[in-house]
């Protein structure tokens, strides 16, 4: 997590370290692409709202249905929702959207037929990172929940 911090930092003060990675994207524009990830919103309400609203709509309604559902009963009901989702992601929204069907809406102007458009690989790492992520959220919510 500090990496991430850290990583962060530094990319909104302007650091260029990952400028040629950038640049694959954008078509040798790492500035555009710079742009466009920053204009895109990470804290759209409606997506955190589902993203874990839905695992503590599934833990409450487990805890009012049996009251002395144990903690790790609650984590396992919470985790199975939220690797529905996950597993959507990664196959409908990537896999076949992303990957295989590659619309032009999700084609980023200048990367036309660019090779990381099929990087199933990406997308499955992508993937595996979402379950760290979902071990960690769904912990987080549990165990508020089961308090």
């Amino acid at each position: 997590m500090t990496d991430v911090y850290y990583f962060t930092l530094l990319y909104h003060l302007g650091c260029t370290a990952s400028a040629d990675r950038q640049a694959q994207v954008a078509a040798g524009d790492e500035v555009s692409s710079r742009r466009w990830f920053s204009e895109a919103d990470y804290t759209d309400r409606g997506d955190l709202g589902v993203l874990f609203g839905a695992p503590l709509a599934a833990a409450i309604v487990a805890r009012s249905q049996l009251p002395d559902l144990p903690f790790v009963g609650a984590f396992v009901n919470a985790f199975v929702v939220m690797l529905a989702f996950n597993h959507f992601d990664w196959l409908v929204l990537d896999w076949l959207v992303f990957c295989t069907l590659t619309p032009g809406f999700v084609v980023l102007p200048g990367t036309e037929g660019m090779a990381g458009y099929k990087d199933y690989a990406m997308h499955f790492r992508g993937f595996l990172i979402g379950l760290g992520f979902a071990l960690a959220a769904i912990g987080a919510i549990t165990l508020v929940h089961s308090v």
